[in-house]
């Protein structure tokens, strides 16, 4: 969710009026809720991401639905004004944009689970008018596949993390500058001490990215300094700690507790799984 005033804001995947999922408001008490957009398919379907909030306007995506079935982007107004459903993804544009976008000025980037031209997700950028649709990059295997996570900004570079691909086939940490060009795989994960699969956003604190993958690790801390020519390297990277349950696509700062409570489904999964918390340096250009 995201705060503005004593209002939090944010989005269910699935249930309200048409079930095709909702965008509320809920006052920091607790004691005021609204509902106040049901999606019906046509206009998206299956919002997971977080959103975004400019002056008084929320930003958003749909996994889901539109014009064309494979997801769109939707503005609308902090007193549930003004929807509209300003992008309609299309396939090779991307398709089931999953992760949170970014805003730097009247401009937002995010990415998308799937589609592109390697079918295997992509990045995009759009401005707030919903002119100047870009498709950025399009992944594909050794450069990562599946990107899921929020973006981060810092300067004019964007960070990110893939599911799977990268030079192992387990994930990636990716850097792109926000006009499409410089991609660097910053790290793949190899399924050993590092872990495998991140799924979720980055957080970035100085120049060290902390993260979370969904499986692998060990039970000790470790840490190692892989070989990575290209700039901006990540250097040393820190397996922190290892976590008994799966993250939930959500930055490391956030409570365990929380996010467990957040998809009680999955707890079984959880119990059995472990995964890692890390960081890792990277040098500025």
């Amino acid at each position: 969710m995201i705060l503005s005033g004593t209002n939090l804001y944010g989005t269910t995947y699935e249930g309200g009026n048409n079930g095709g999922g909702t965008v509320f408001a809920v006052s920091t008490d607790g004691t005021v809720f609204t509902n106040f957009y049901n999606f019906s398919g046509s206009d998206g379907s299956s919002p997971q991401a977080d959103l975004v909030l400019s002056s008084n306007i929320l930003y958003g995506s749909t996994f889901g639905g539109g014009t064309h079935g494979y997801g769109t982007l939707f503005s609308i107004h902090t007193d549930g004004t003004g929807f509209t459903n300003f992008y309609n993804f299309s396939g090779n544009d991307g398709e089931g944009p999953n992760g949170g976008m970014v805003l730097s000025g009247n401009r937002l980037y995010g990415t998308t689970y799937a589609g592109g031209t390697s079918l295997d997700g992509s990045v995009f950028a759009i401005n707030t008018d919903a002119t100047g649709f870009t498709n950025l990059f399009s992944f594909a295997n050794f450069n990562g596949y599946f990107p899921m996570g929020t973006l981060i900004l810092s300067g004019n570079t964007l960070y990110g993390t893939t599911l799977m691909g990268g030079t192992k086939g387990y994930g990636e940490v990716f850097a792109i500058d926000t006009d499409g060009s410089g991609f660097t795989n910053l790290f793949s994960f190899t399924n050993g001490i590092d872990g495998v699969n991140p799924e979720a956003g980055l957080v970035l604190s100085g120049h060290t990215l902390y993260g979370t993958a969904d499986g692998g690790g060990a039970k000790t801390l470790a840490m190692f300094s892989p070989s990575i020519p290209a700039a901006p390297v990540l250097r040393p990277f820190i397996v922190l700690r290892m976590a008994l349950m799966a993250p939930l696509r959500r930055p490391a700062s956030y409570c365990p507790a929380i996010l467990f409570m957040a998809r009680p489904v999955a707890a079984a999964r959880m119990a059995m799984e472990p995964s890692t918390v890390w960081a890792c340096r990277y040098r500025q250009q």
